[in-house]
């Protein structure tokens, strides 16, 4: 639907540096008219930490864990503030701007996309996505993931 849209503040025309609540993407499912808030981060943005937590060396690789860094955090904190934002503006900020093609509220998903499983070891891809899966109403994408299902789709289609 649009790039850097406003969830609150004035209205969701371009952001000017303003320090408003802005979200990355704003991307309606034409069919349901169910949207998705999109906030996107770099594929260097790191995921998980490289020091492991409560685990030696010398013994087995069983309790090997890592913990989320704060890019991570700050992100998730990031879209759960545009989240609470929206929430409480949303009939005076988009229903406003964006009435004529009628959003369906009640199916809202809020999506991150950031850096790439790729870079990460066994134990920490393992880490991270016993971190995912605790996400109630986010939902955190790679870039890698995000490129795997688009070369599926291209060969589902070709």
């Amino acid at each position: 639907m649009q790039w850097e849209t406003y969830v609150w503040w004035k209205n969701t025309k371009w952001r000017n540096w303003q320090g408003w609540v802005v979200t990355d993407y704003l991307y309606q499912n034409k069919t349901s008219k169910s949207f998705a808030f999109v906030e996107i981060k770099t594929p260097e943005t790191l995921l998980i930490s490289n020091s492991t937590y409560r685990w030696k060396k010398e013994t087995d690789n069983t309790n090997e864990i890592y913990s989320p860094k704060d890019s991570l955090s700050w992100a998730i904190v990031q879209l759960q503030k545009q989240i609470n934002t929206w929430i409480e503006n949303f009939l005076t900020i988009l229903w406003k701007d964006f009435q004529e093609n009628w959003l369906n509220h009640l199916d809202t998903s809020w999506i991150l996309l950031i850096w790439n499983l790729e870079k990460l070891n066994t134990k920490q891809k393992e880490s991270f996505l016993l971190f995912r899966k605790t996400m109630n109403n986010i939902t955190i994408v790679t870039f890698d993931e995000l490129f795997n299902k688009i070369k599926l789709l291209k060969n589902i289609y070709e």
